[in-house]
């Protein structure tokens, strides 16, 4: 479905707190401690740095009547430089480049080759969600994850709203792996005495009960909870 920036950017500054709150840096202390994967290098991007990367996206540039990008040479060259020797998955804010998967998997040691395409490559999603950090004038972390194949895993995805839980989706399945009931209890304990609420936790399990968070997504629409940012 396409993206509908008229509808989408006035929830988006409307709920920017909440939207920030999804990325990595902001998460409770308890849900990163439950990360499928911690972050192994970060690049800090400025509100002004992360607008001049937002000006590489086409729509964006349209939407704000920006004629030409910028040049984005000396973020790509602090991206190089912090860059660890090892496959990695990169997030910018809360978002990876899902929707471009030759960017999903990048070799660390050849970081001076990609760094630059990355950074020029921000997607549609992107230049509307991270309208927040923006709207909020905070800082955006580029998070580099280590790479990890999850074909073989479950993931479960939950709501979390208003003091309850759903299972909103379910992706694979194995009779090695947790229930859906298990998997709703760990949600539940996280969720207890932390902040989370009108986001999407999404857990995998990737055997023998290891459950880990993949991902929290906001619900931008307490009126839809079945659309997240």
């Amino acid at each position: 479905m396409p993206l509908d920036p008229a509808r989408l950017v006035p929830a988006i500054r409307r709920d920017a707190e909440l939207i920030a709150s999804t990325s990595f840096e902001a998460w409770p202390e308890v849900a990163q401690a439950a990360a499928l994967a911690r972050p192994l290098a970060a690049l800090r991007l400025t509100p002004t740095e992360l607008e001049r990367v937002l000006r590489h996206n086409r729509s964006y540039r349209t939407r704000h009547g920006i004629a030409a990008a910028p040049t984005i040479d000396d973020l790509a060259a602090r991206l190089s430089a912090i860059a660890p020797e090892a496959p990695l998955f990169p997030k910018l804010g809360p978002l990876s480049w899902k929707e471009a998967p030759w960017l999903a998997c990048l070799d660390g040691t050849a970081a001076a080759l990609w760094s630059g395409v990355l950074l020029r490559s921000a997607t549609d999603r992107m230049a509307l969600v991270l309208e927040a950090w923006l709207a909020l004038e905070q800082p955006a972390l580029l998070h580099l994850f280590p790479y990890l194949d999850l074909a073989d895993a479950v993931e479960i995805r939950f709501a979390v709203q208003d003091g309850s839980i759903r299972t909103s989706q379910r992706r694979g399945d194995h009779p090695a792996h947790a229930s859906g009931s298990d998997a709703q209890e760990f949600v539940r304990s996280l969720a207890a005495g932390t902040s989370l609420d009108r986001v999407f936790i999404d857990v995998i399990d990737r055997g023998a009960g290891d459950l880990r968070i993949v991902d929290i997504n906001p619900i931008l629409d307490s009126r839809r909870p079945g659309r997240a940012a």
